[in-house]
């Protein structure tokens, strides 16, 4: 009676689709490792790039400085960004993914155009192409507010 319910329980787990009429021992198992969420390390390398950029244009360093301090976005803001965007784009998030990349390639490209300036020049370019910039955020925002406050 007892070899009949372990076969009736094997039979019941097969039929589930539990087992597949595989031995345990034979089974593939699939684990996923954990990944951190890659937004600090973006969020700090954007807060950096801002500061750098904010001192150039509210004078806070000389315009002649203009040329090292976006060297340092290129050097340590842009990189830090599309790190950040790889891993979130690993880690499926693809809000996060899609926000982080734009943002290294933004800073990419704010820092080659200053770079080509004379010093303290101003580019109707370079305002139109973070004019655009910000309306794409804008709507990443948007569906971002409802899973990820913070981040939208």
């Amino acid at each position: 009676m007892a070899a009949h319910s372990t076969d009736s329980r094997r039979g019941d787990e097969d039929a589930a689709g539990l087992n597949d009429g595989v031995a345990p021992a034979q089974l593939t198992r699939i684990m996923l490792r954990p990944m951190a969420s890659s937004l600090p390390l973006g969020f700090l390398a954007f807060g950096t790039g801002t500061i750098l950029l904010t001192a150039l244009e509210l004078q806070w360093a000389p315009p002649a400085q203009g040329r090292s301090l976006m060297i340092m976005v290129l050097a340590f803001v842009v990189p830090l960004e599309a790190l950040a965007g790889i891993f979130a784009f690993l880690a499926r998030d693809s809000g996060a993914a899609t926000a982080l990349s734009l943002l290294s390639a933004a800073w990419a490209a704010t820092a080659l155009t200053v770079l080509g300036l004379a010093p303290g020049a101003v580019s109707i370019s370079l305002g139109i192409f973070l004019l655009t910039l910000a309306a794409m955020m804008l709507v990443l925002s948007a569906g971002a507010l409802r899973s990820k406050p913070l981040f939208g």
